[in-house]
């Protein structure tokens, strides 16, 4: 008992450290992408017991590492989960029926890639592959465990809600916790997939064909 809950005390304090380097790096608010991939590098790492690196370094070379790829992929999928959720209110503001339920399927899209961006962050740091091949990936992982997937797709939402509840306490907590889940439960689908042939730790890369 003594030793889970200083596991449990140790990845808070992780958590917290990282989710501090993450809003640091963020501050020209731009650069609020890369440094969230950093973040999630970090924590891959620390789960996959990685963990022979000192925090500050590894969070800088990962920030520089990812720094372009990570405007290339998590911008444009923020733009798309964008445009679908502005339509959506356009659509549904209009007062037709027949748009209302266009305007729902656009909401379902949304939230579709949104699932979608929670696998393919992760994914797209432990491996190298071609950007549609981390969607199809993260697609089939959505498909292996879909109750694991609405579930996790609901902790930003939590983190914001502890935000607005108990500021002090969800700052600390704001990014770090999504990241942490991300982490979580692109790991257990990859498991699924593949089972013991291969290596899920972040220098594994699978044969692309």
């Amino acid at each position: 008992m003594d030793t889970k809950l200083y596991s449990i005390m140790e990845w808070l304090f992780r958590l917290v450290c990282v989710n501090f380097l993450w809003l640091l790096f963020s501050i020209p608010i731009i650069t609020a992408i890369p440094s969230f991939y950093a973040m999630v590098s970090i924590i891959d790492k620390w789960r996959n017991e990685t963990d022979n690196f000192s925090t500050f370094p590894e969070f800088v070379t990962e920030f520089k590492k990812y720094f372009w790829k990570s405007y290339i992929n998590g911008f444009l999928h923020l733009v798309i989960i964008g445009v679908f959720i502005i339509d959506f209110f356009i659509l549904r503001s209009t007062g037709n029926e027949n748009l209302v339920v266009v305007s729902y399927a656009l909401l379902t899209l949304a939230i579709l890639f949104l699932t979608i961006t929670f696998y393919a962050i992760p994914l797209s740091i432990k491996f190298q592959l071609k950007y549609y091949k981390i969607l199809i990936l993260s697609i089939i992982i959505i498909m292996k465990q879909p109750i694991r997937s609405i579930i996790s797709i609901t902790i930003p939402i939590f983190s914001i809600a502890l935000l607005l509840i108990q500021t002090g306490f969800g700052i600390i907590f704001l990014g770090s916790l999504t990241a942490f889940f991300m982490v979580i439960s692109t790991n257990v689908g990859l498991k699924k997939l593949y089972g013991n042939q291969i290596s899920i730790k972040s220098t594994v890369e699978p044969q692309s064909s």
